[in-house]
């Protein structure tokens, strides 16, 4: 991209040079840069990996590819043996690669919760809400007849049945409230 400037800095730094045995460079012209082959490999797969991006896509169409390929060979009875030993080979490769993308689906899709305060989908190992901010865990009360452990928007205890306006706690300090408070008198947070 820069060959130009380059030569003309390549000239610059080595006309002084020629001018000590009476020679003036007049042109440089440089065309192509060789790395060693070894180094060019290196940086060619580095970018091919970065151009695939989710390789097991790209492993799903290798095997397909090699599948179109080995049922194209037609060598006789050896290269079908060879073919079908392939095949088997080739379609281990694609079920672990699709099984392997089905799981990571699976483990993606479970690894989500349901925010108690807004109901938007968030990571599981998150503690607070990316939409609200509020705290991902359920704030539970206790049931004043029977002490159960119930989530704060409960209105009725699963356990006993008793009606649940009688305690509230504050959704920020966890601070005991009135049940008609709308704010919080310890810490001032709306708790609707």
């Amino acid at each position: 991209m820069n060959y130009d400037e380059l030569s003309q800095q390549a000239k610059n730094k080595l006309n002084p040079k020629f001018n000590e045995f009476g020679f003036e460079l007049k042109t440089l012209i440089i065309e192509n840069l060789s790395l060693p082959e070894e180094v060019e490999k290196v940086m060619d797969k580095r970018t091919s990996m970065g151009v695939l991006g989710n390789l097991n896509q790209y492993t799903q169409y290798q095997a397909a590819e090699a599948i179109r390929d080995a049922a194209q060979n037609t060598s006789g009875i050896a290269g079908a043996g060879v073919s079908i030993g392939a095949g088997a080979a080739i379609g281990n490769i694609m079920a672990e690669s699709l099984r392997g993308n089905s799981n990571s689906q699976t483990v993606a899709e479970a690894s989500t919760i349901e925010c108690p305060h807004c109901h938007v989908q968030v990571p599981s190992n998150n503690k607070f809400c990316n939409e609200c901010g509020k705290p991902l865990e359920e704030l539970k009360n206790k049931c004043n007849k029977c002490g159960a452990e119930i989530n704060s928007s409960t209105k009725f205890c699963p356990e006993c049945g008793q009606a649940q306006n009688l305690e509230k706690f504050c959704s920020k300090c966890r601070a005991k409230m009135s049940p008609n408070a709308k704010f919080c008198p310890e810490c001032g947070n709306a708790n609707n």
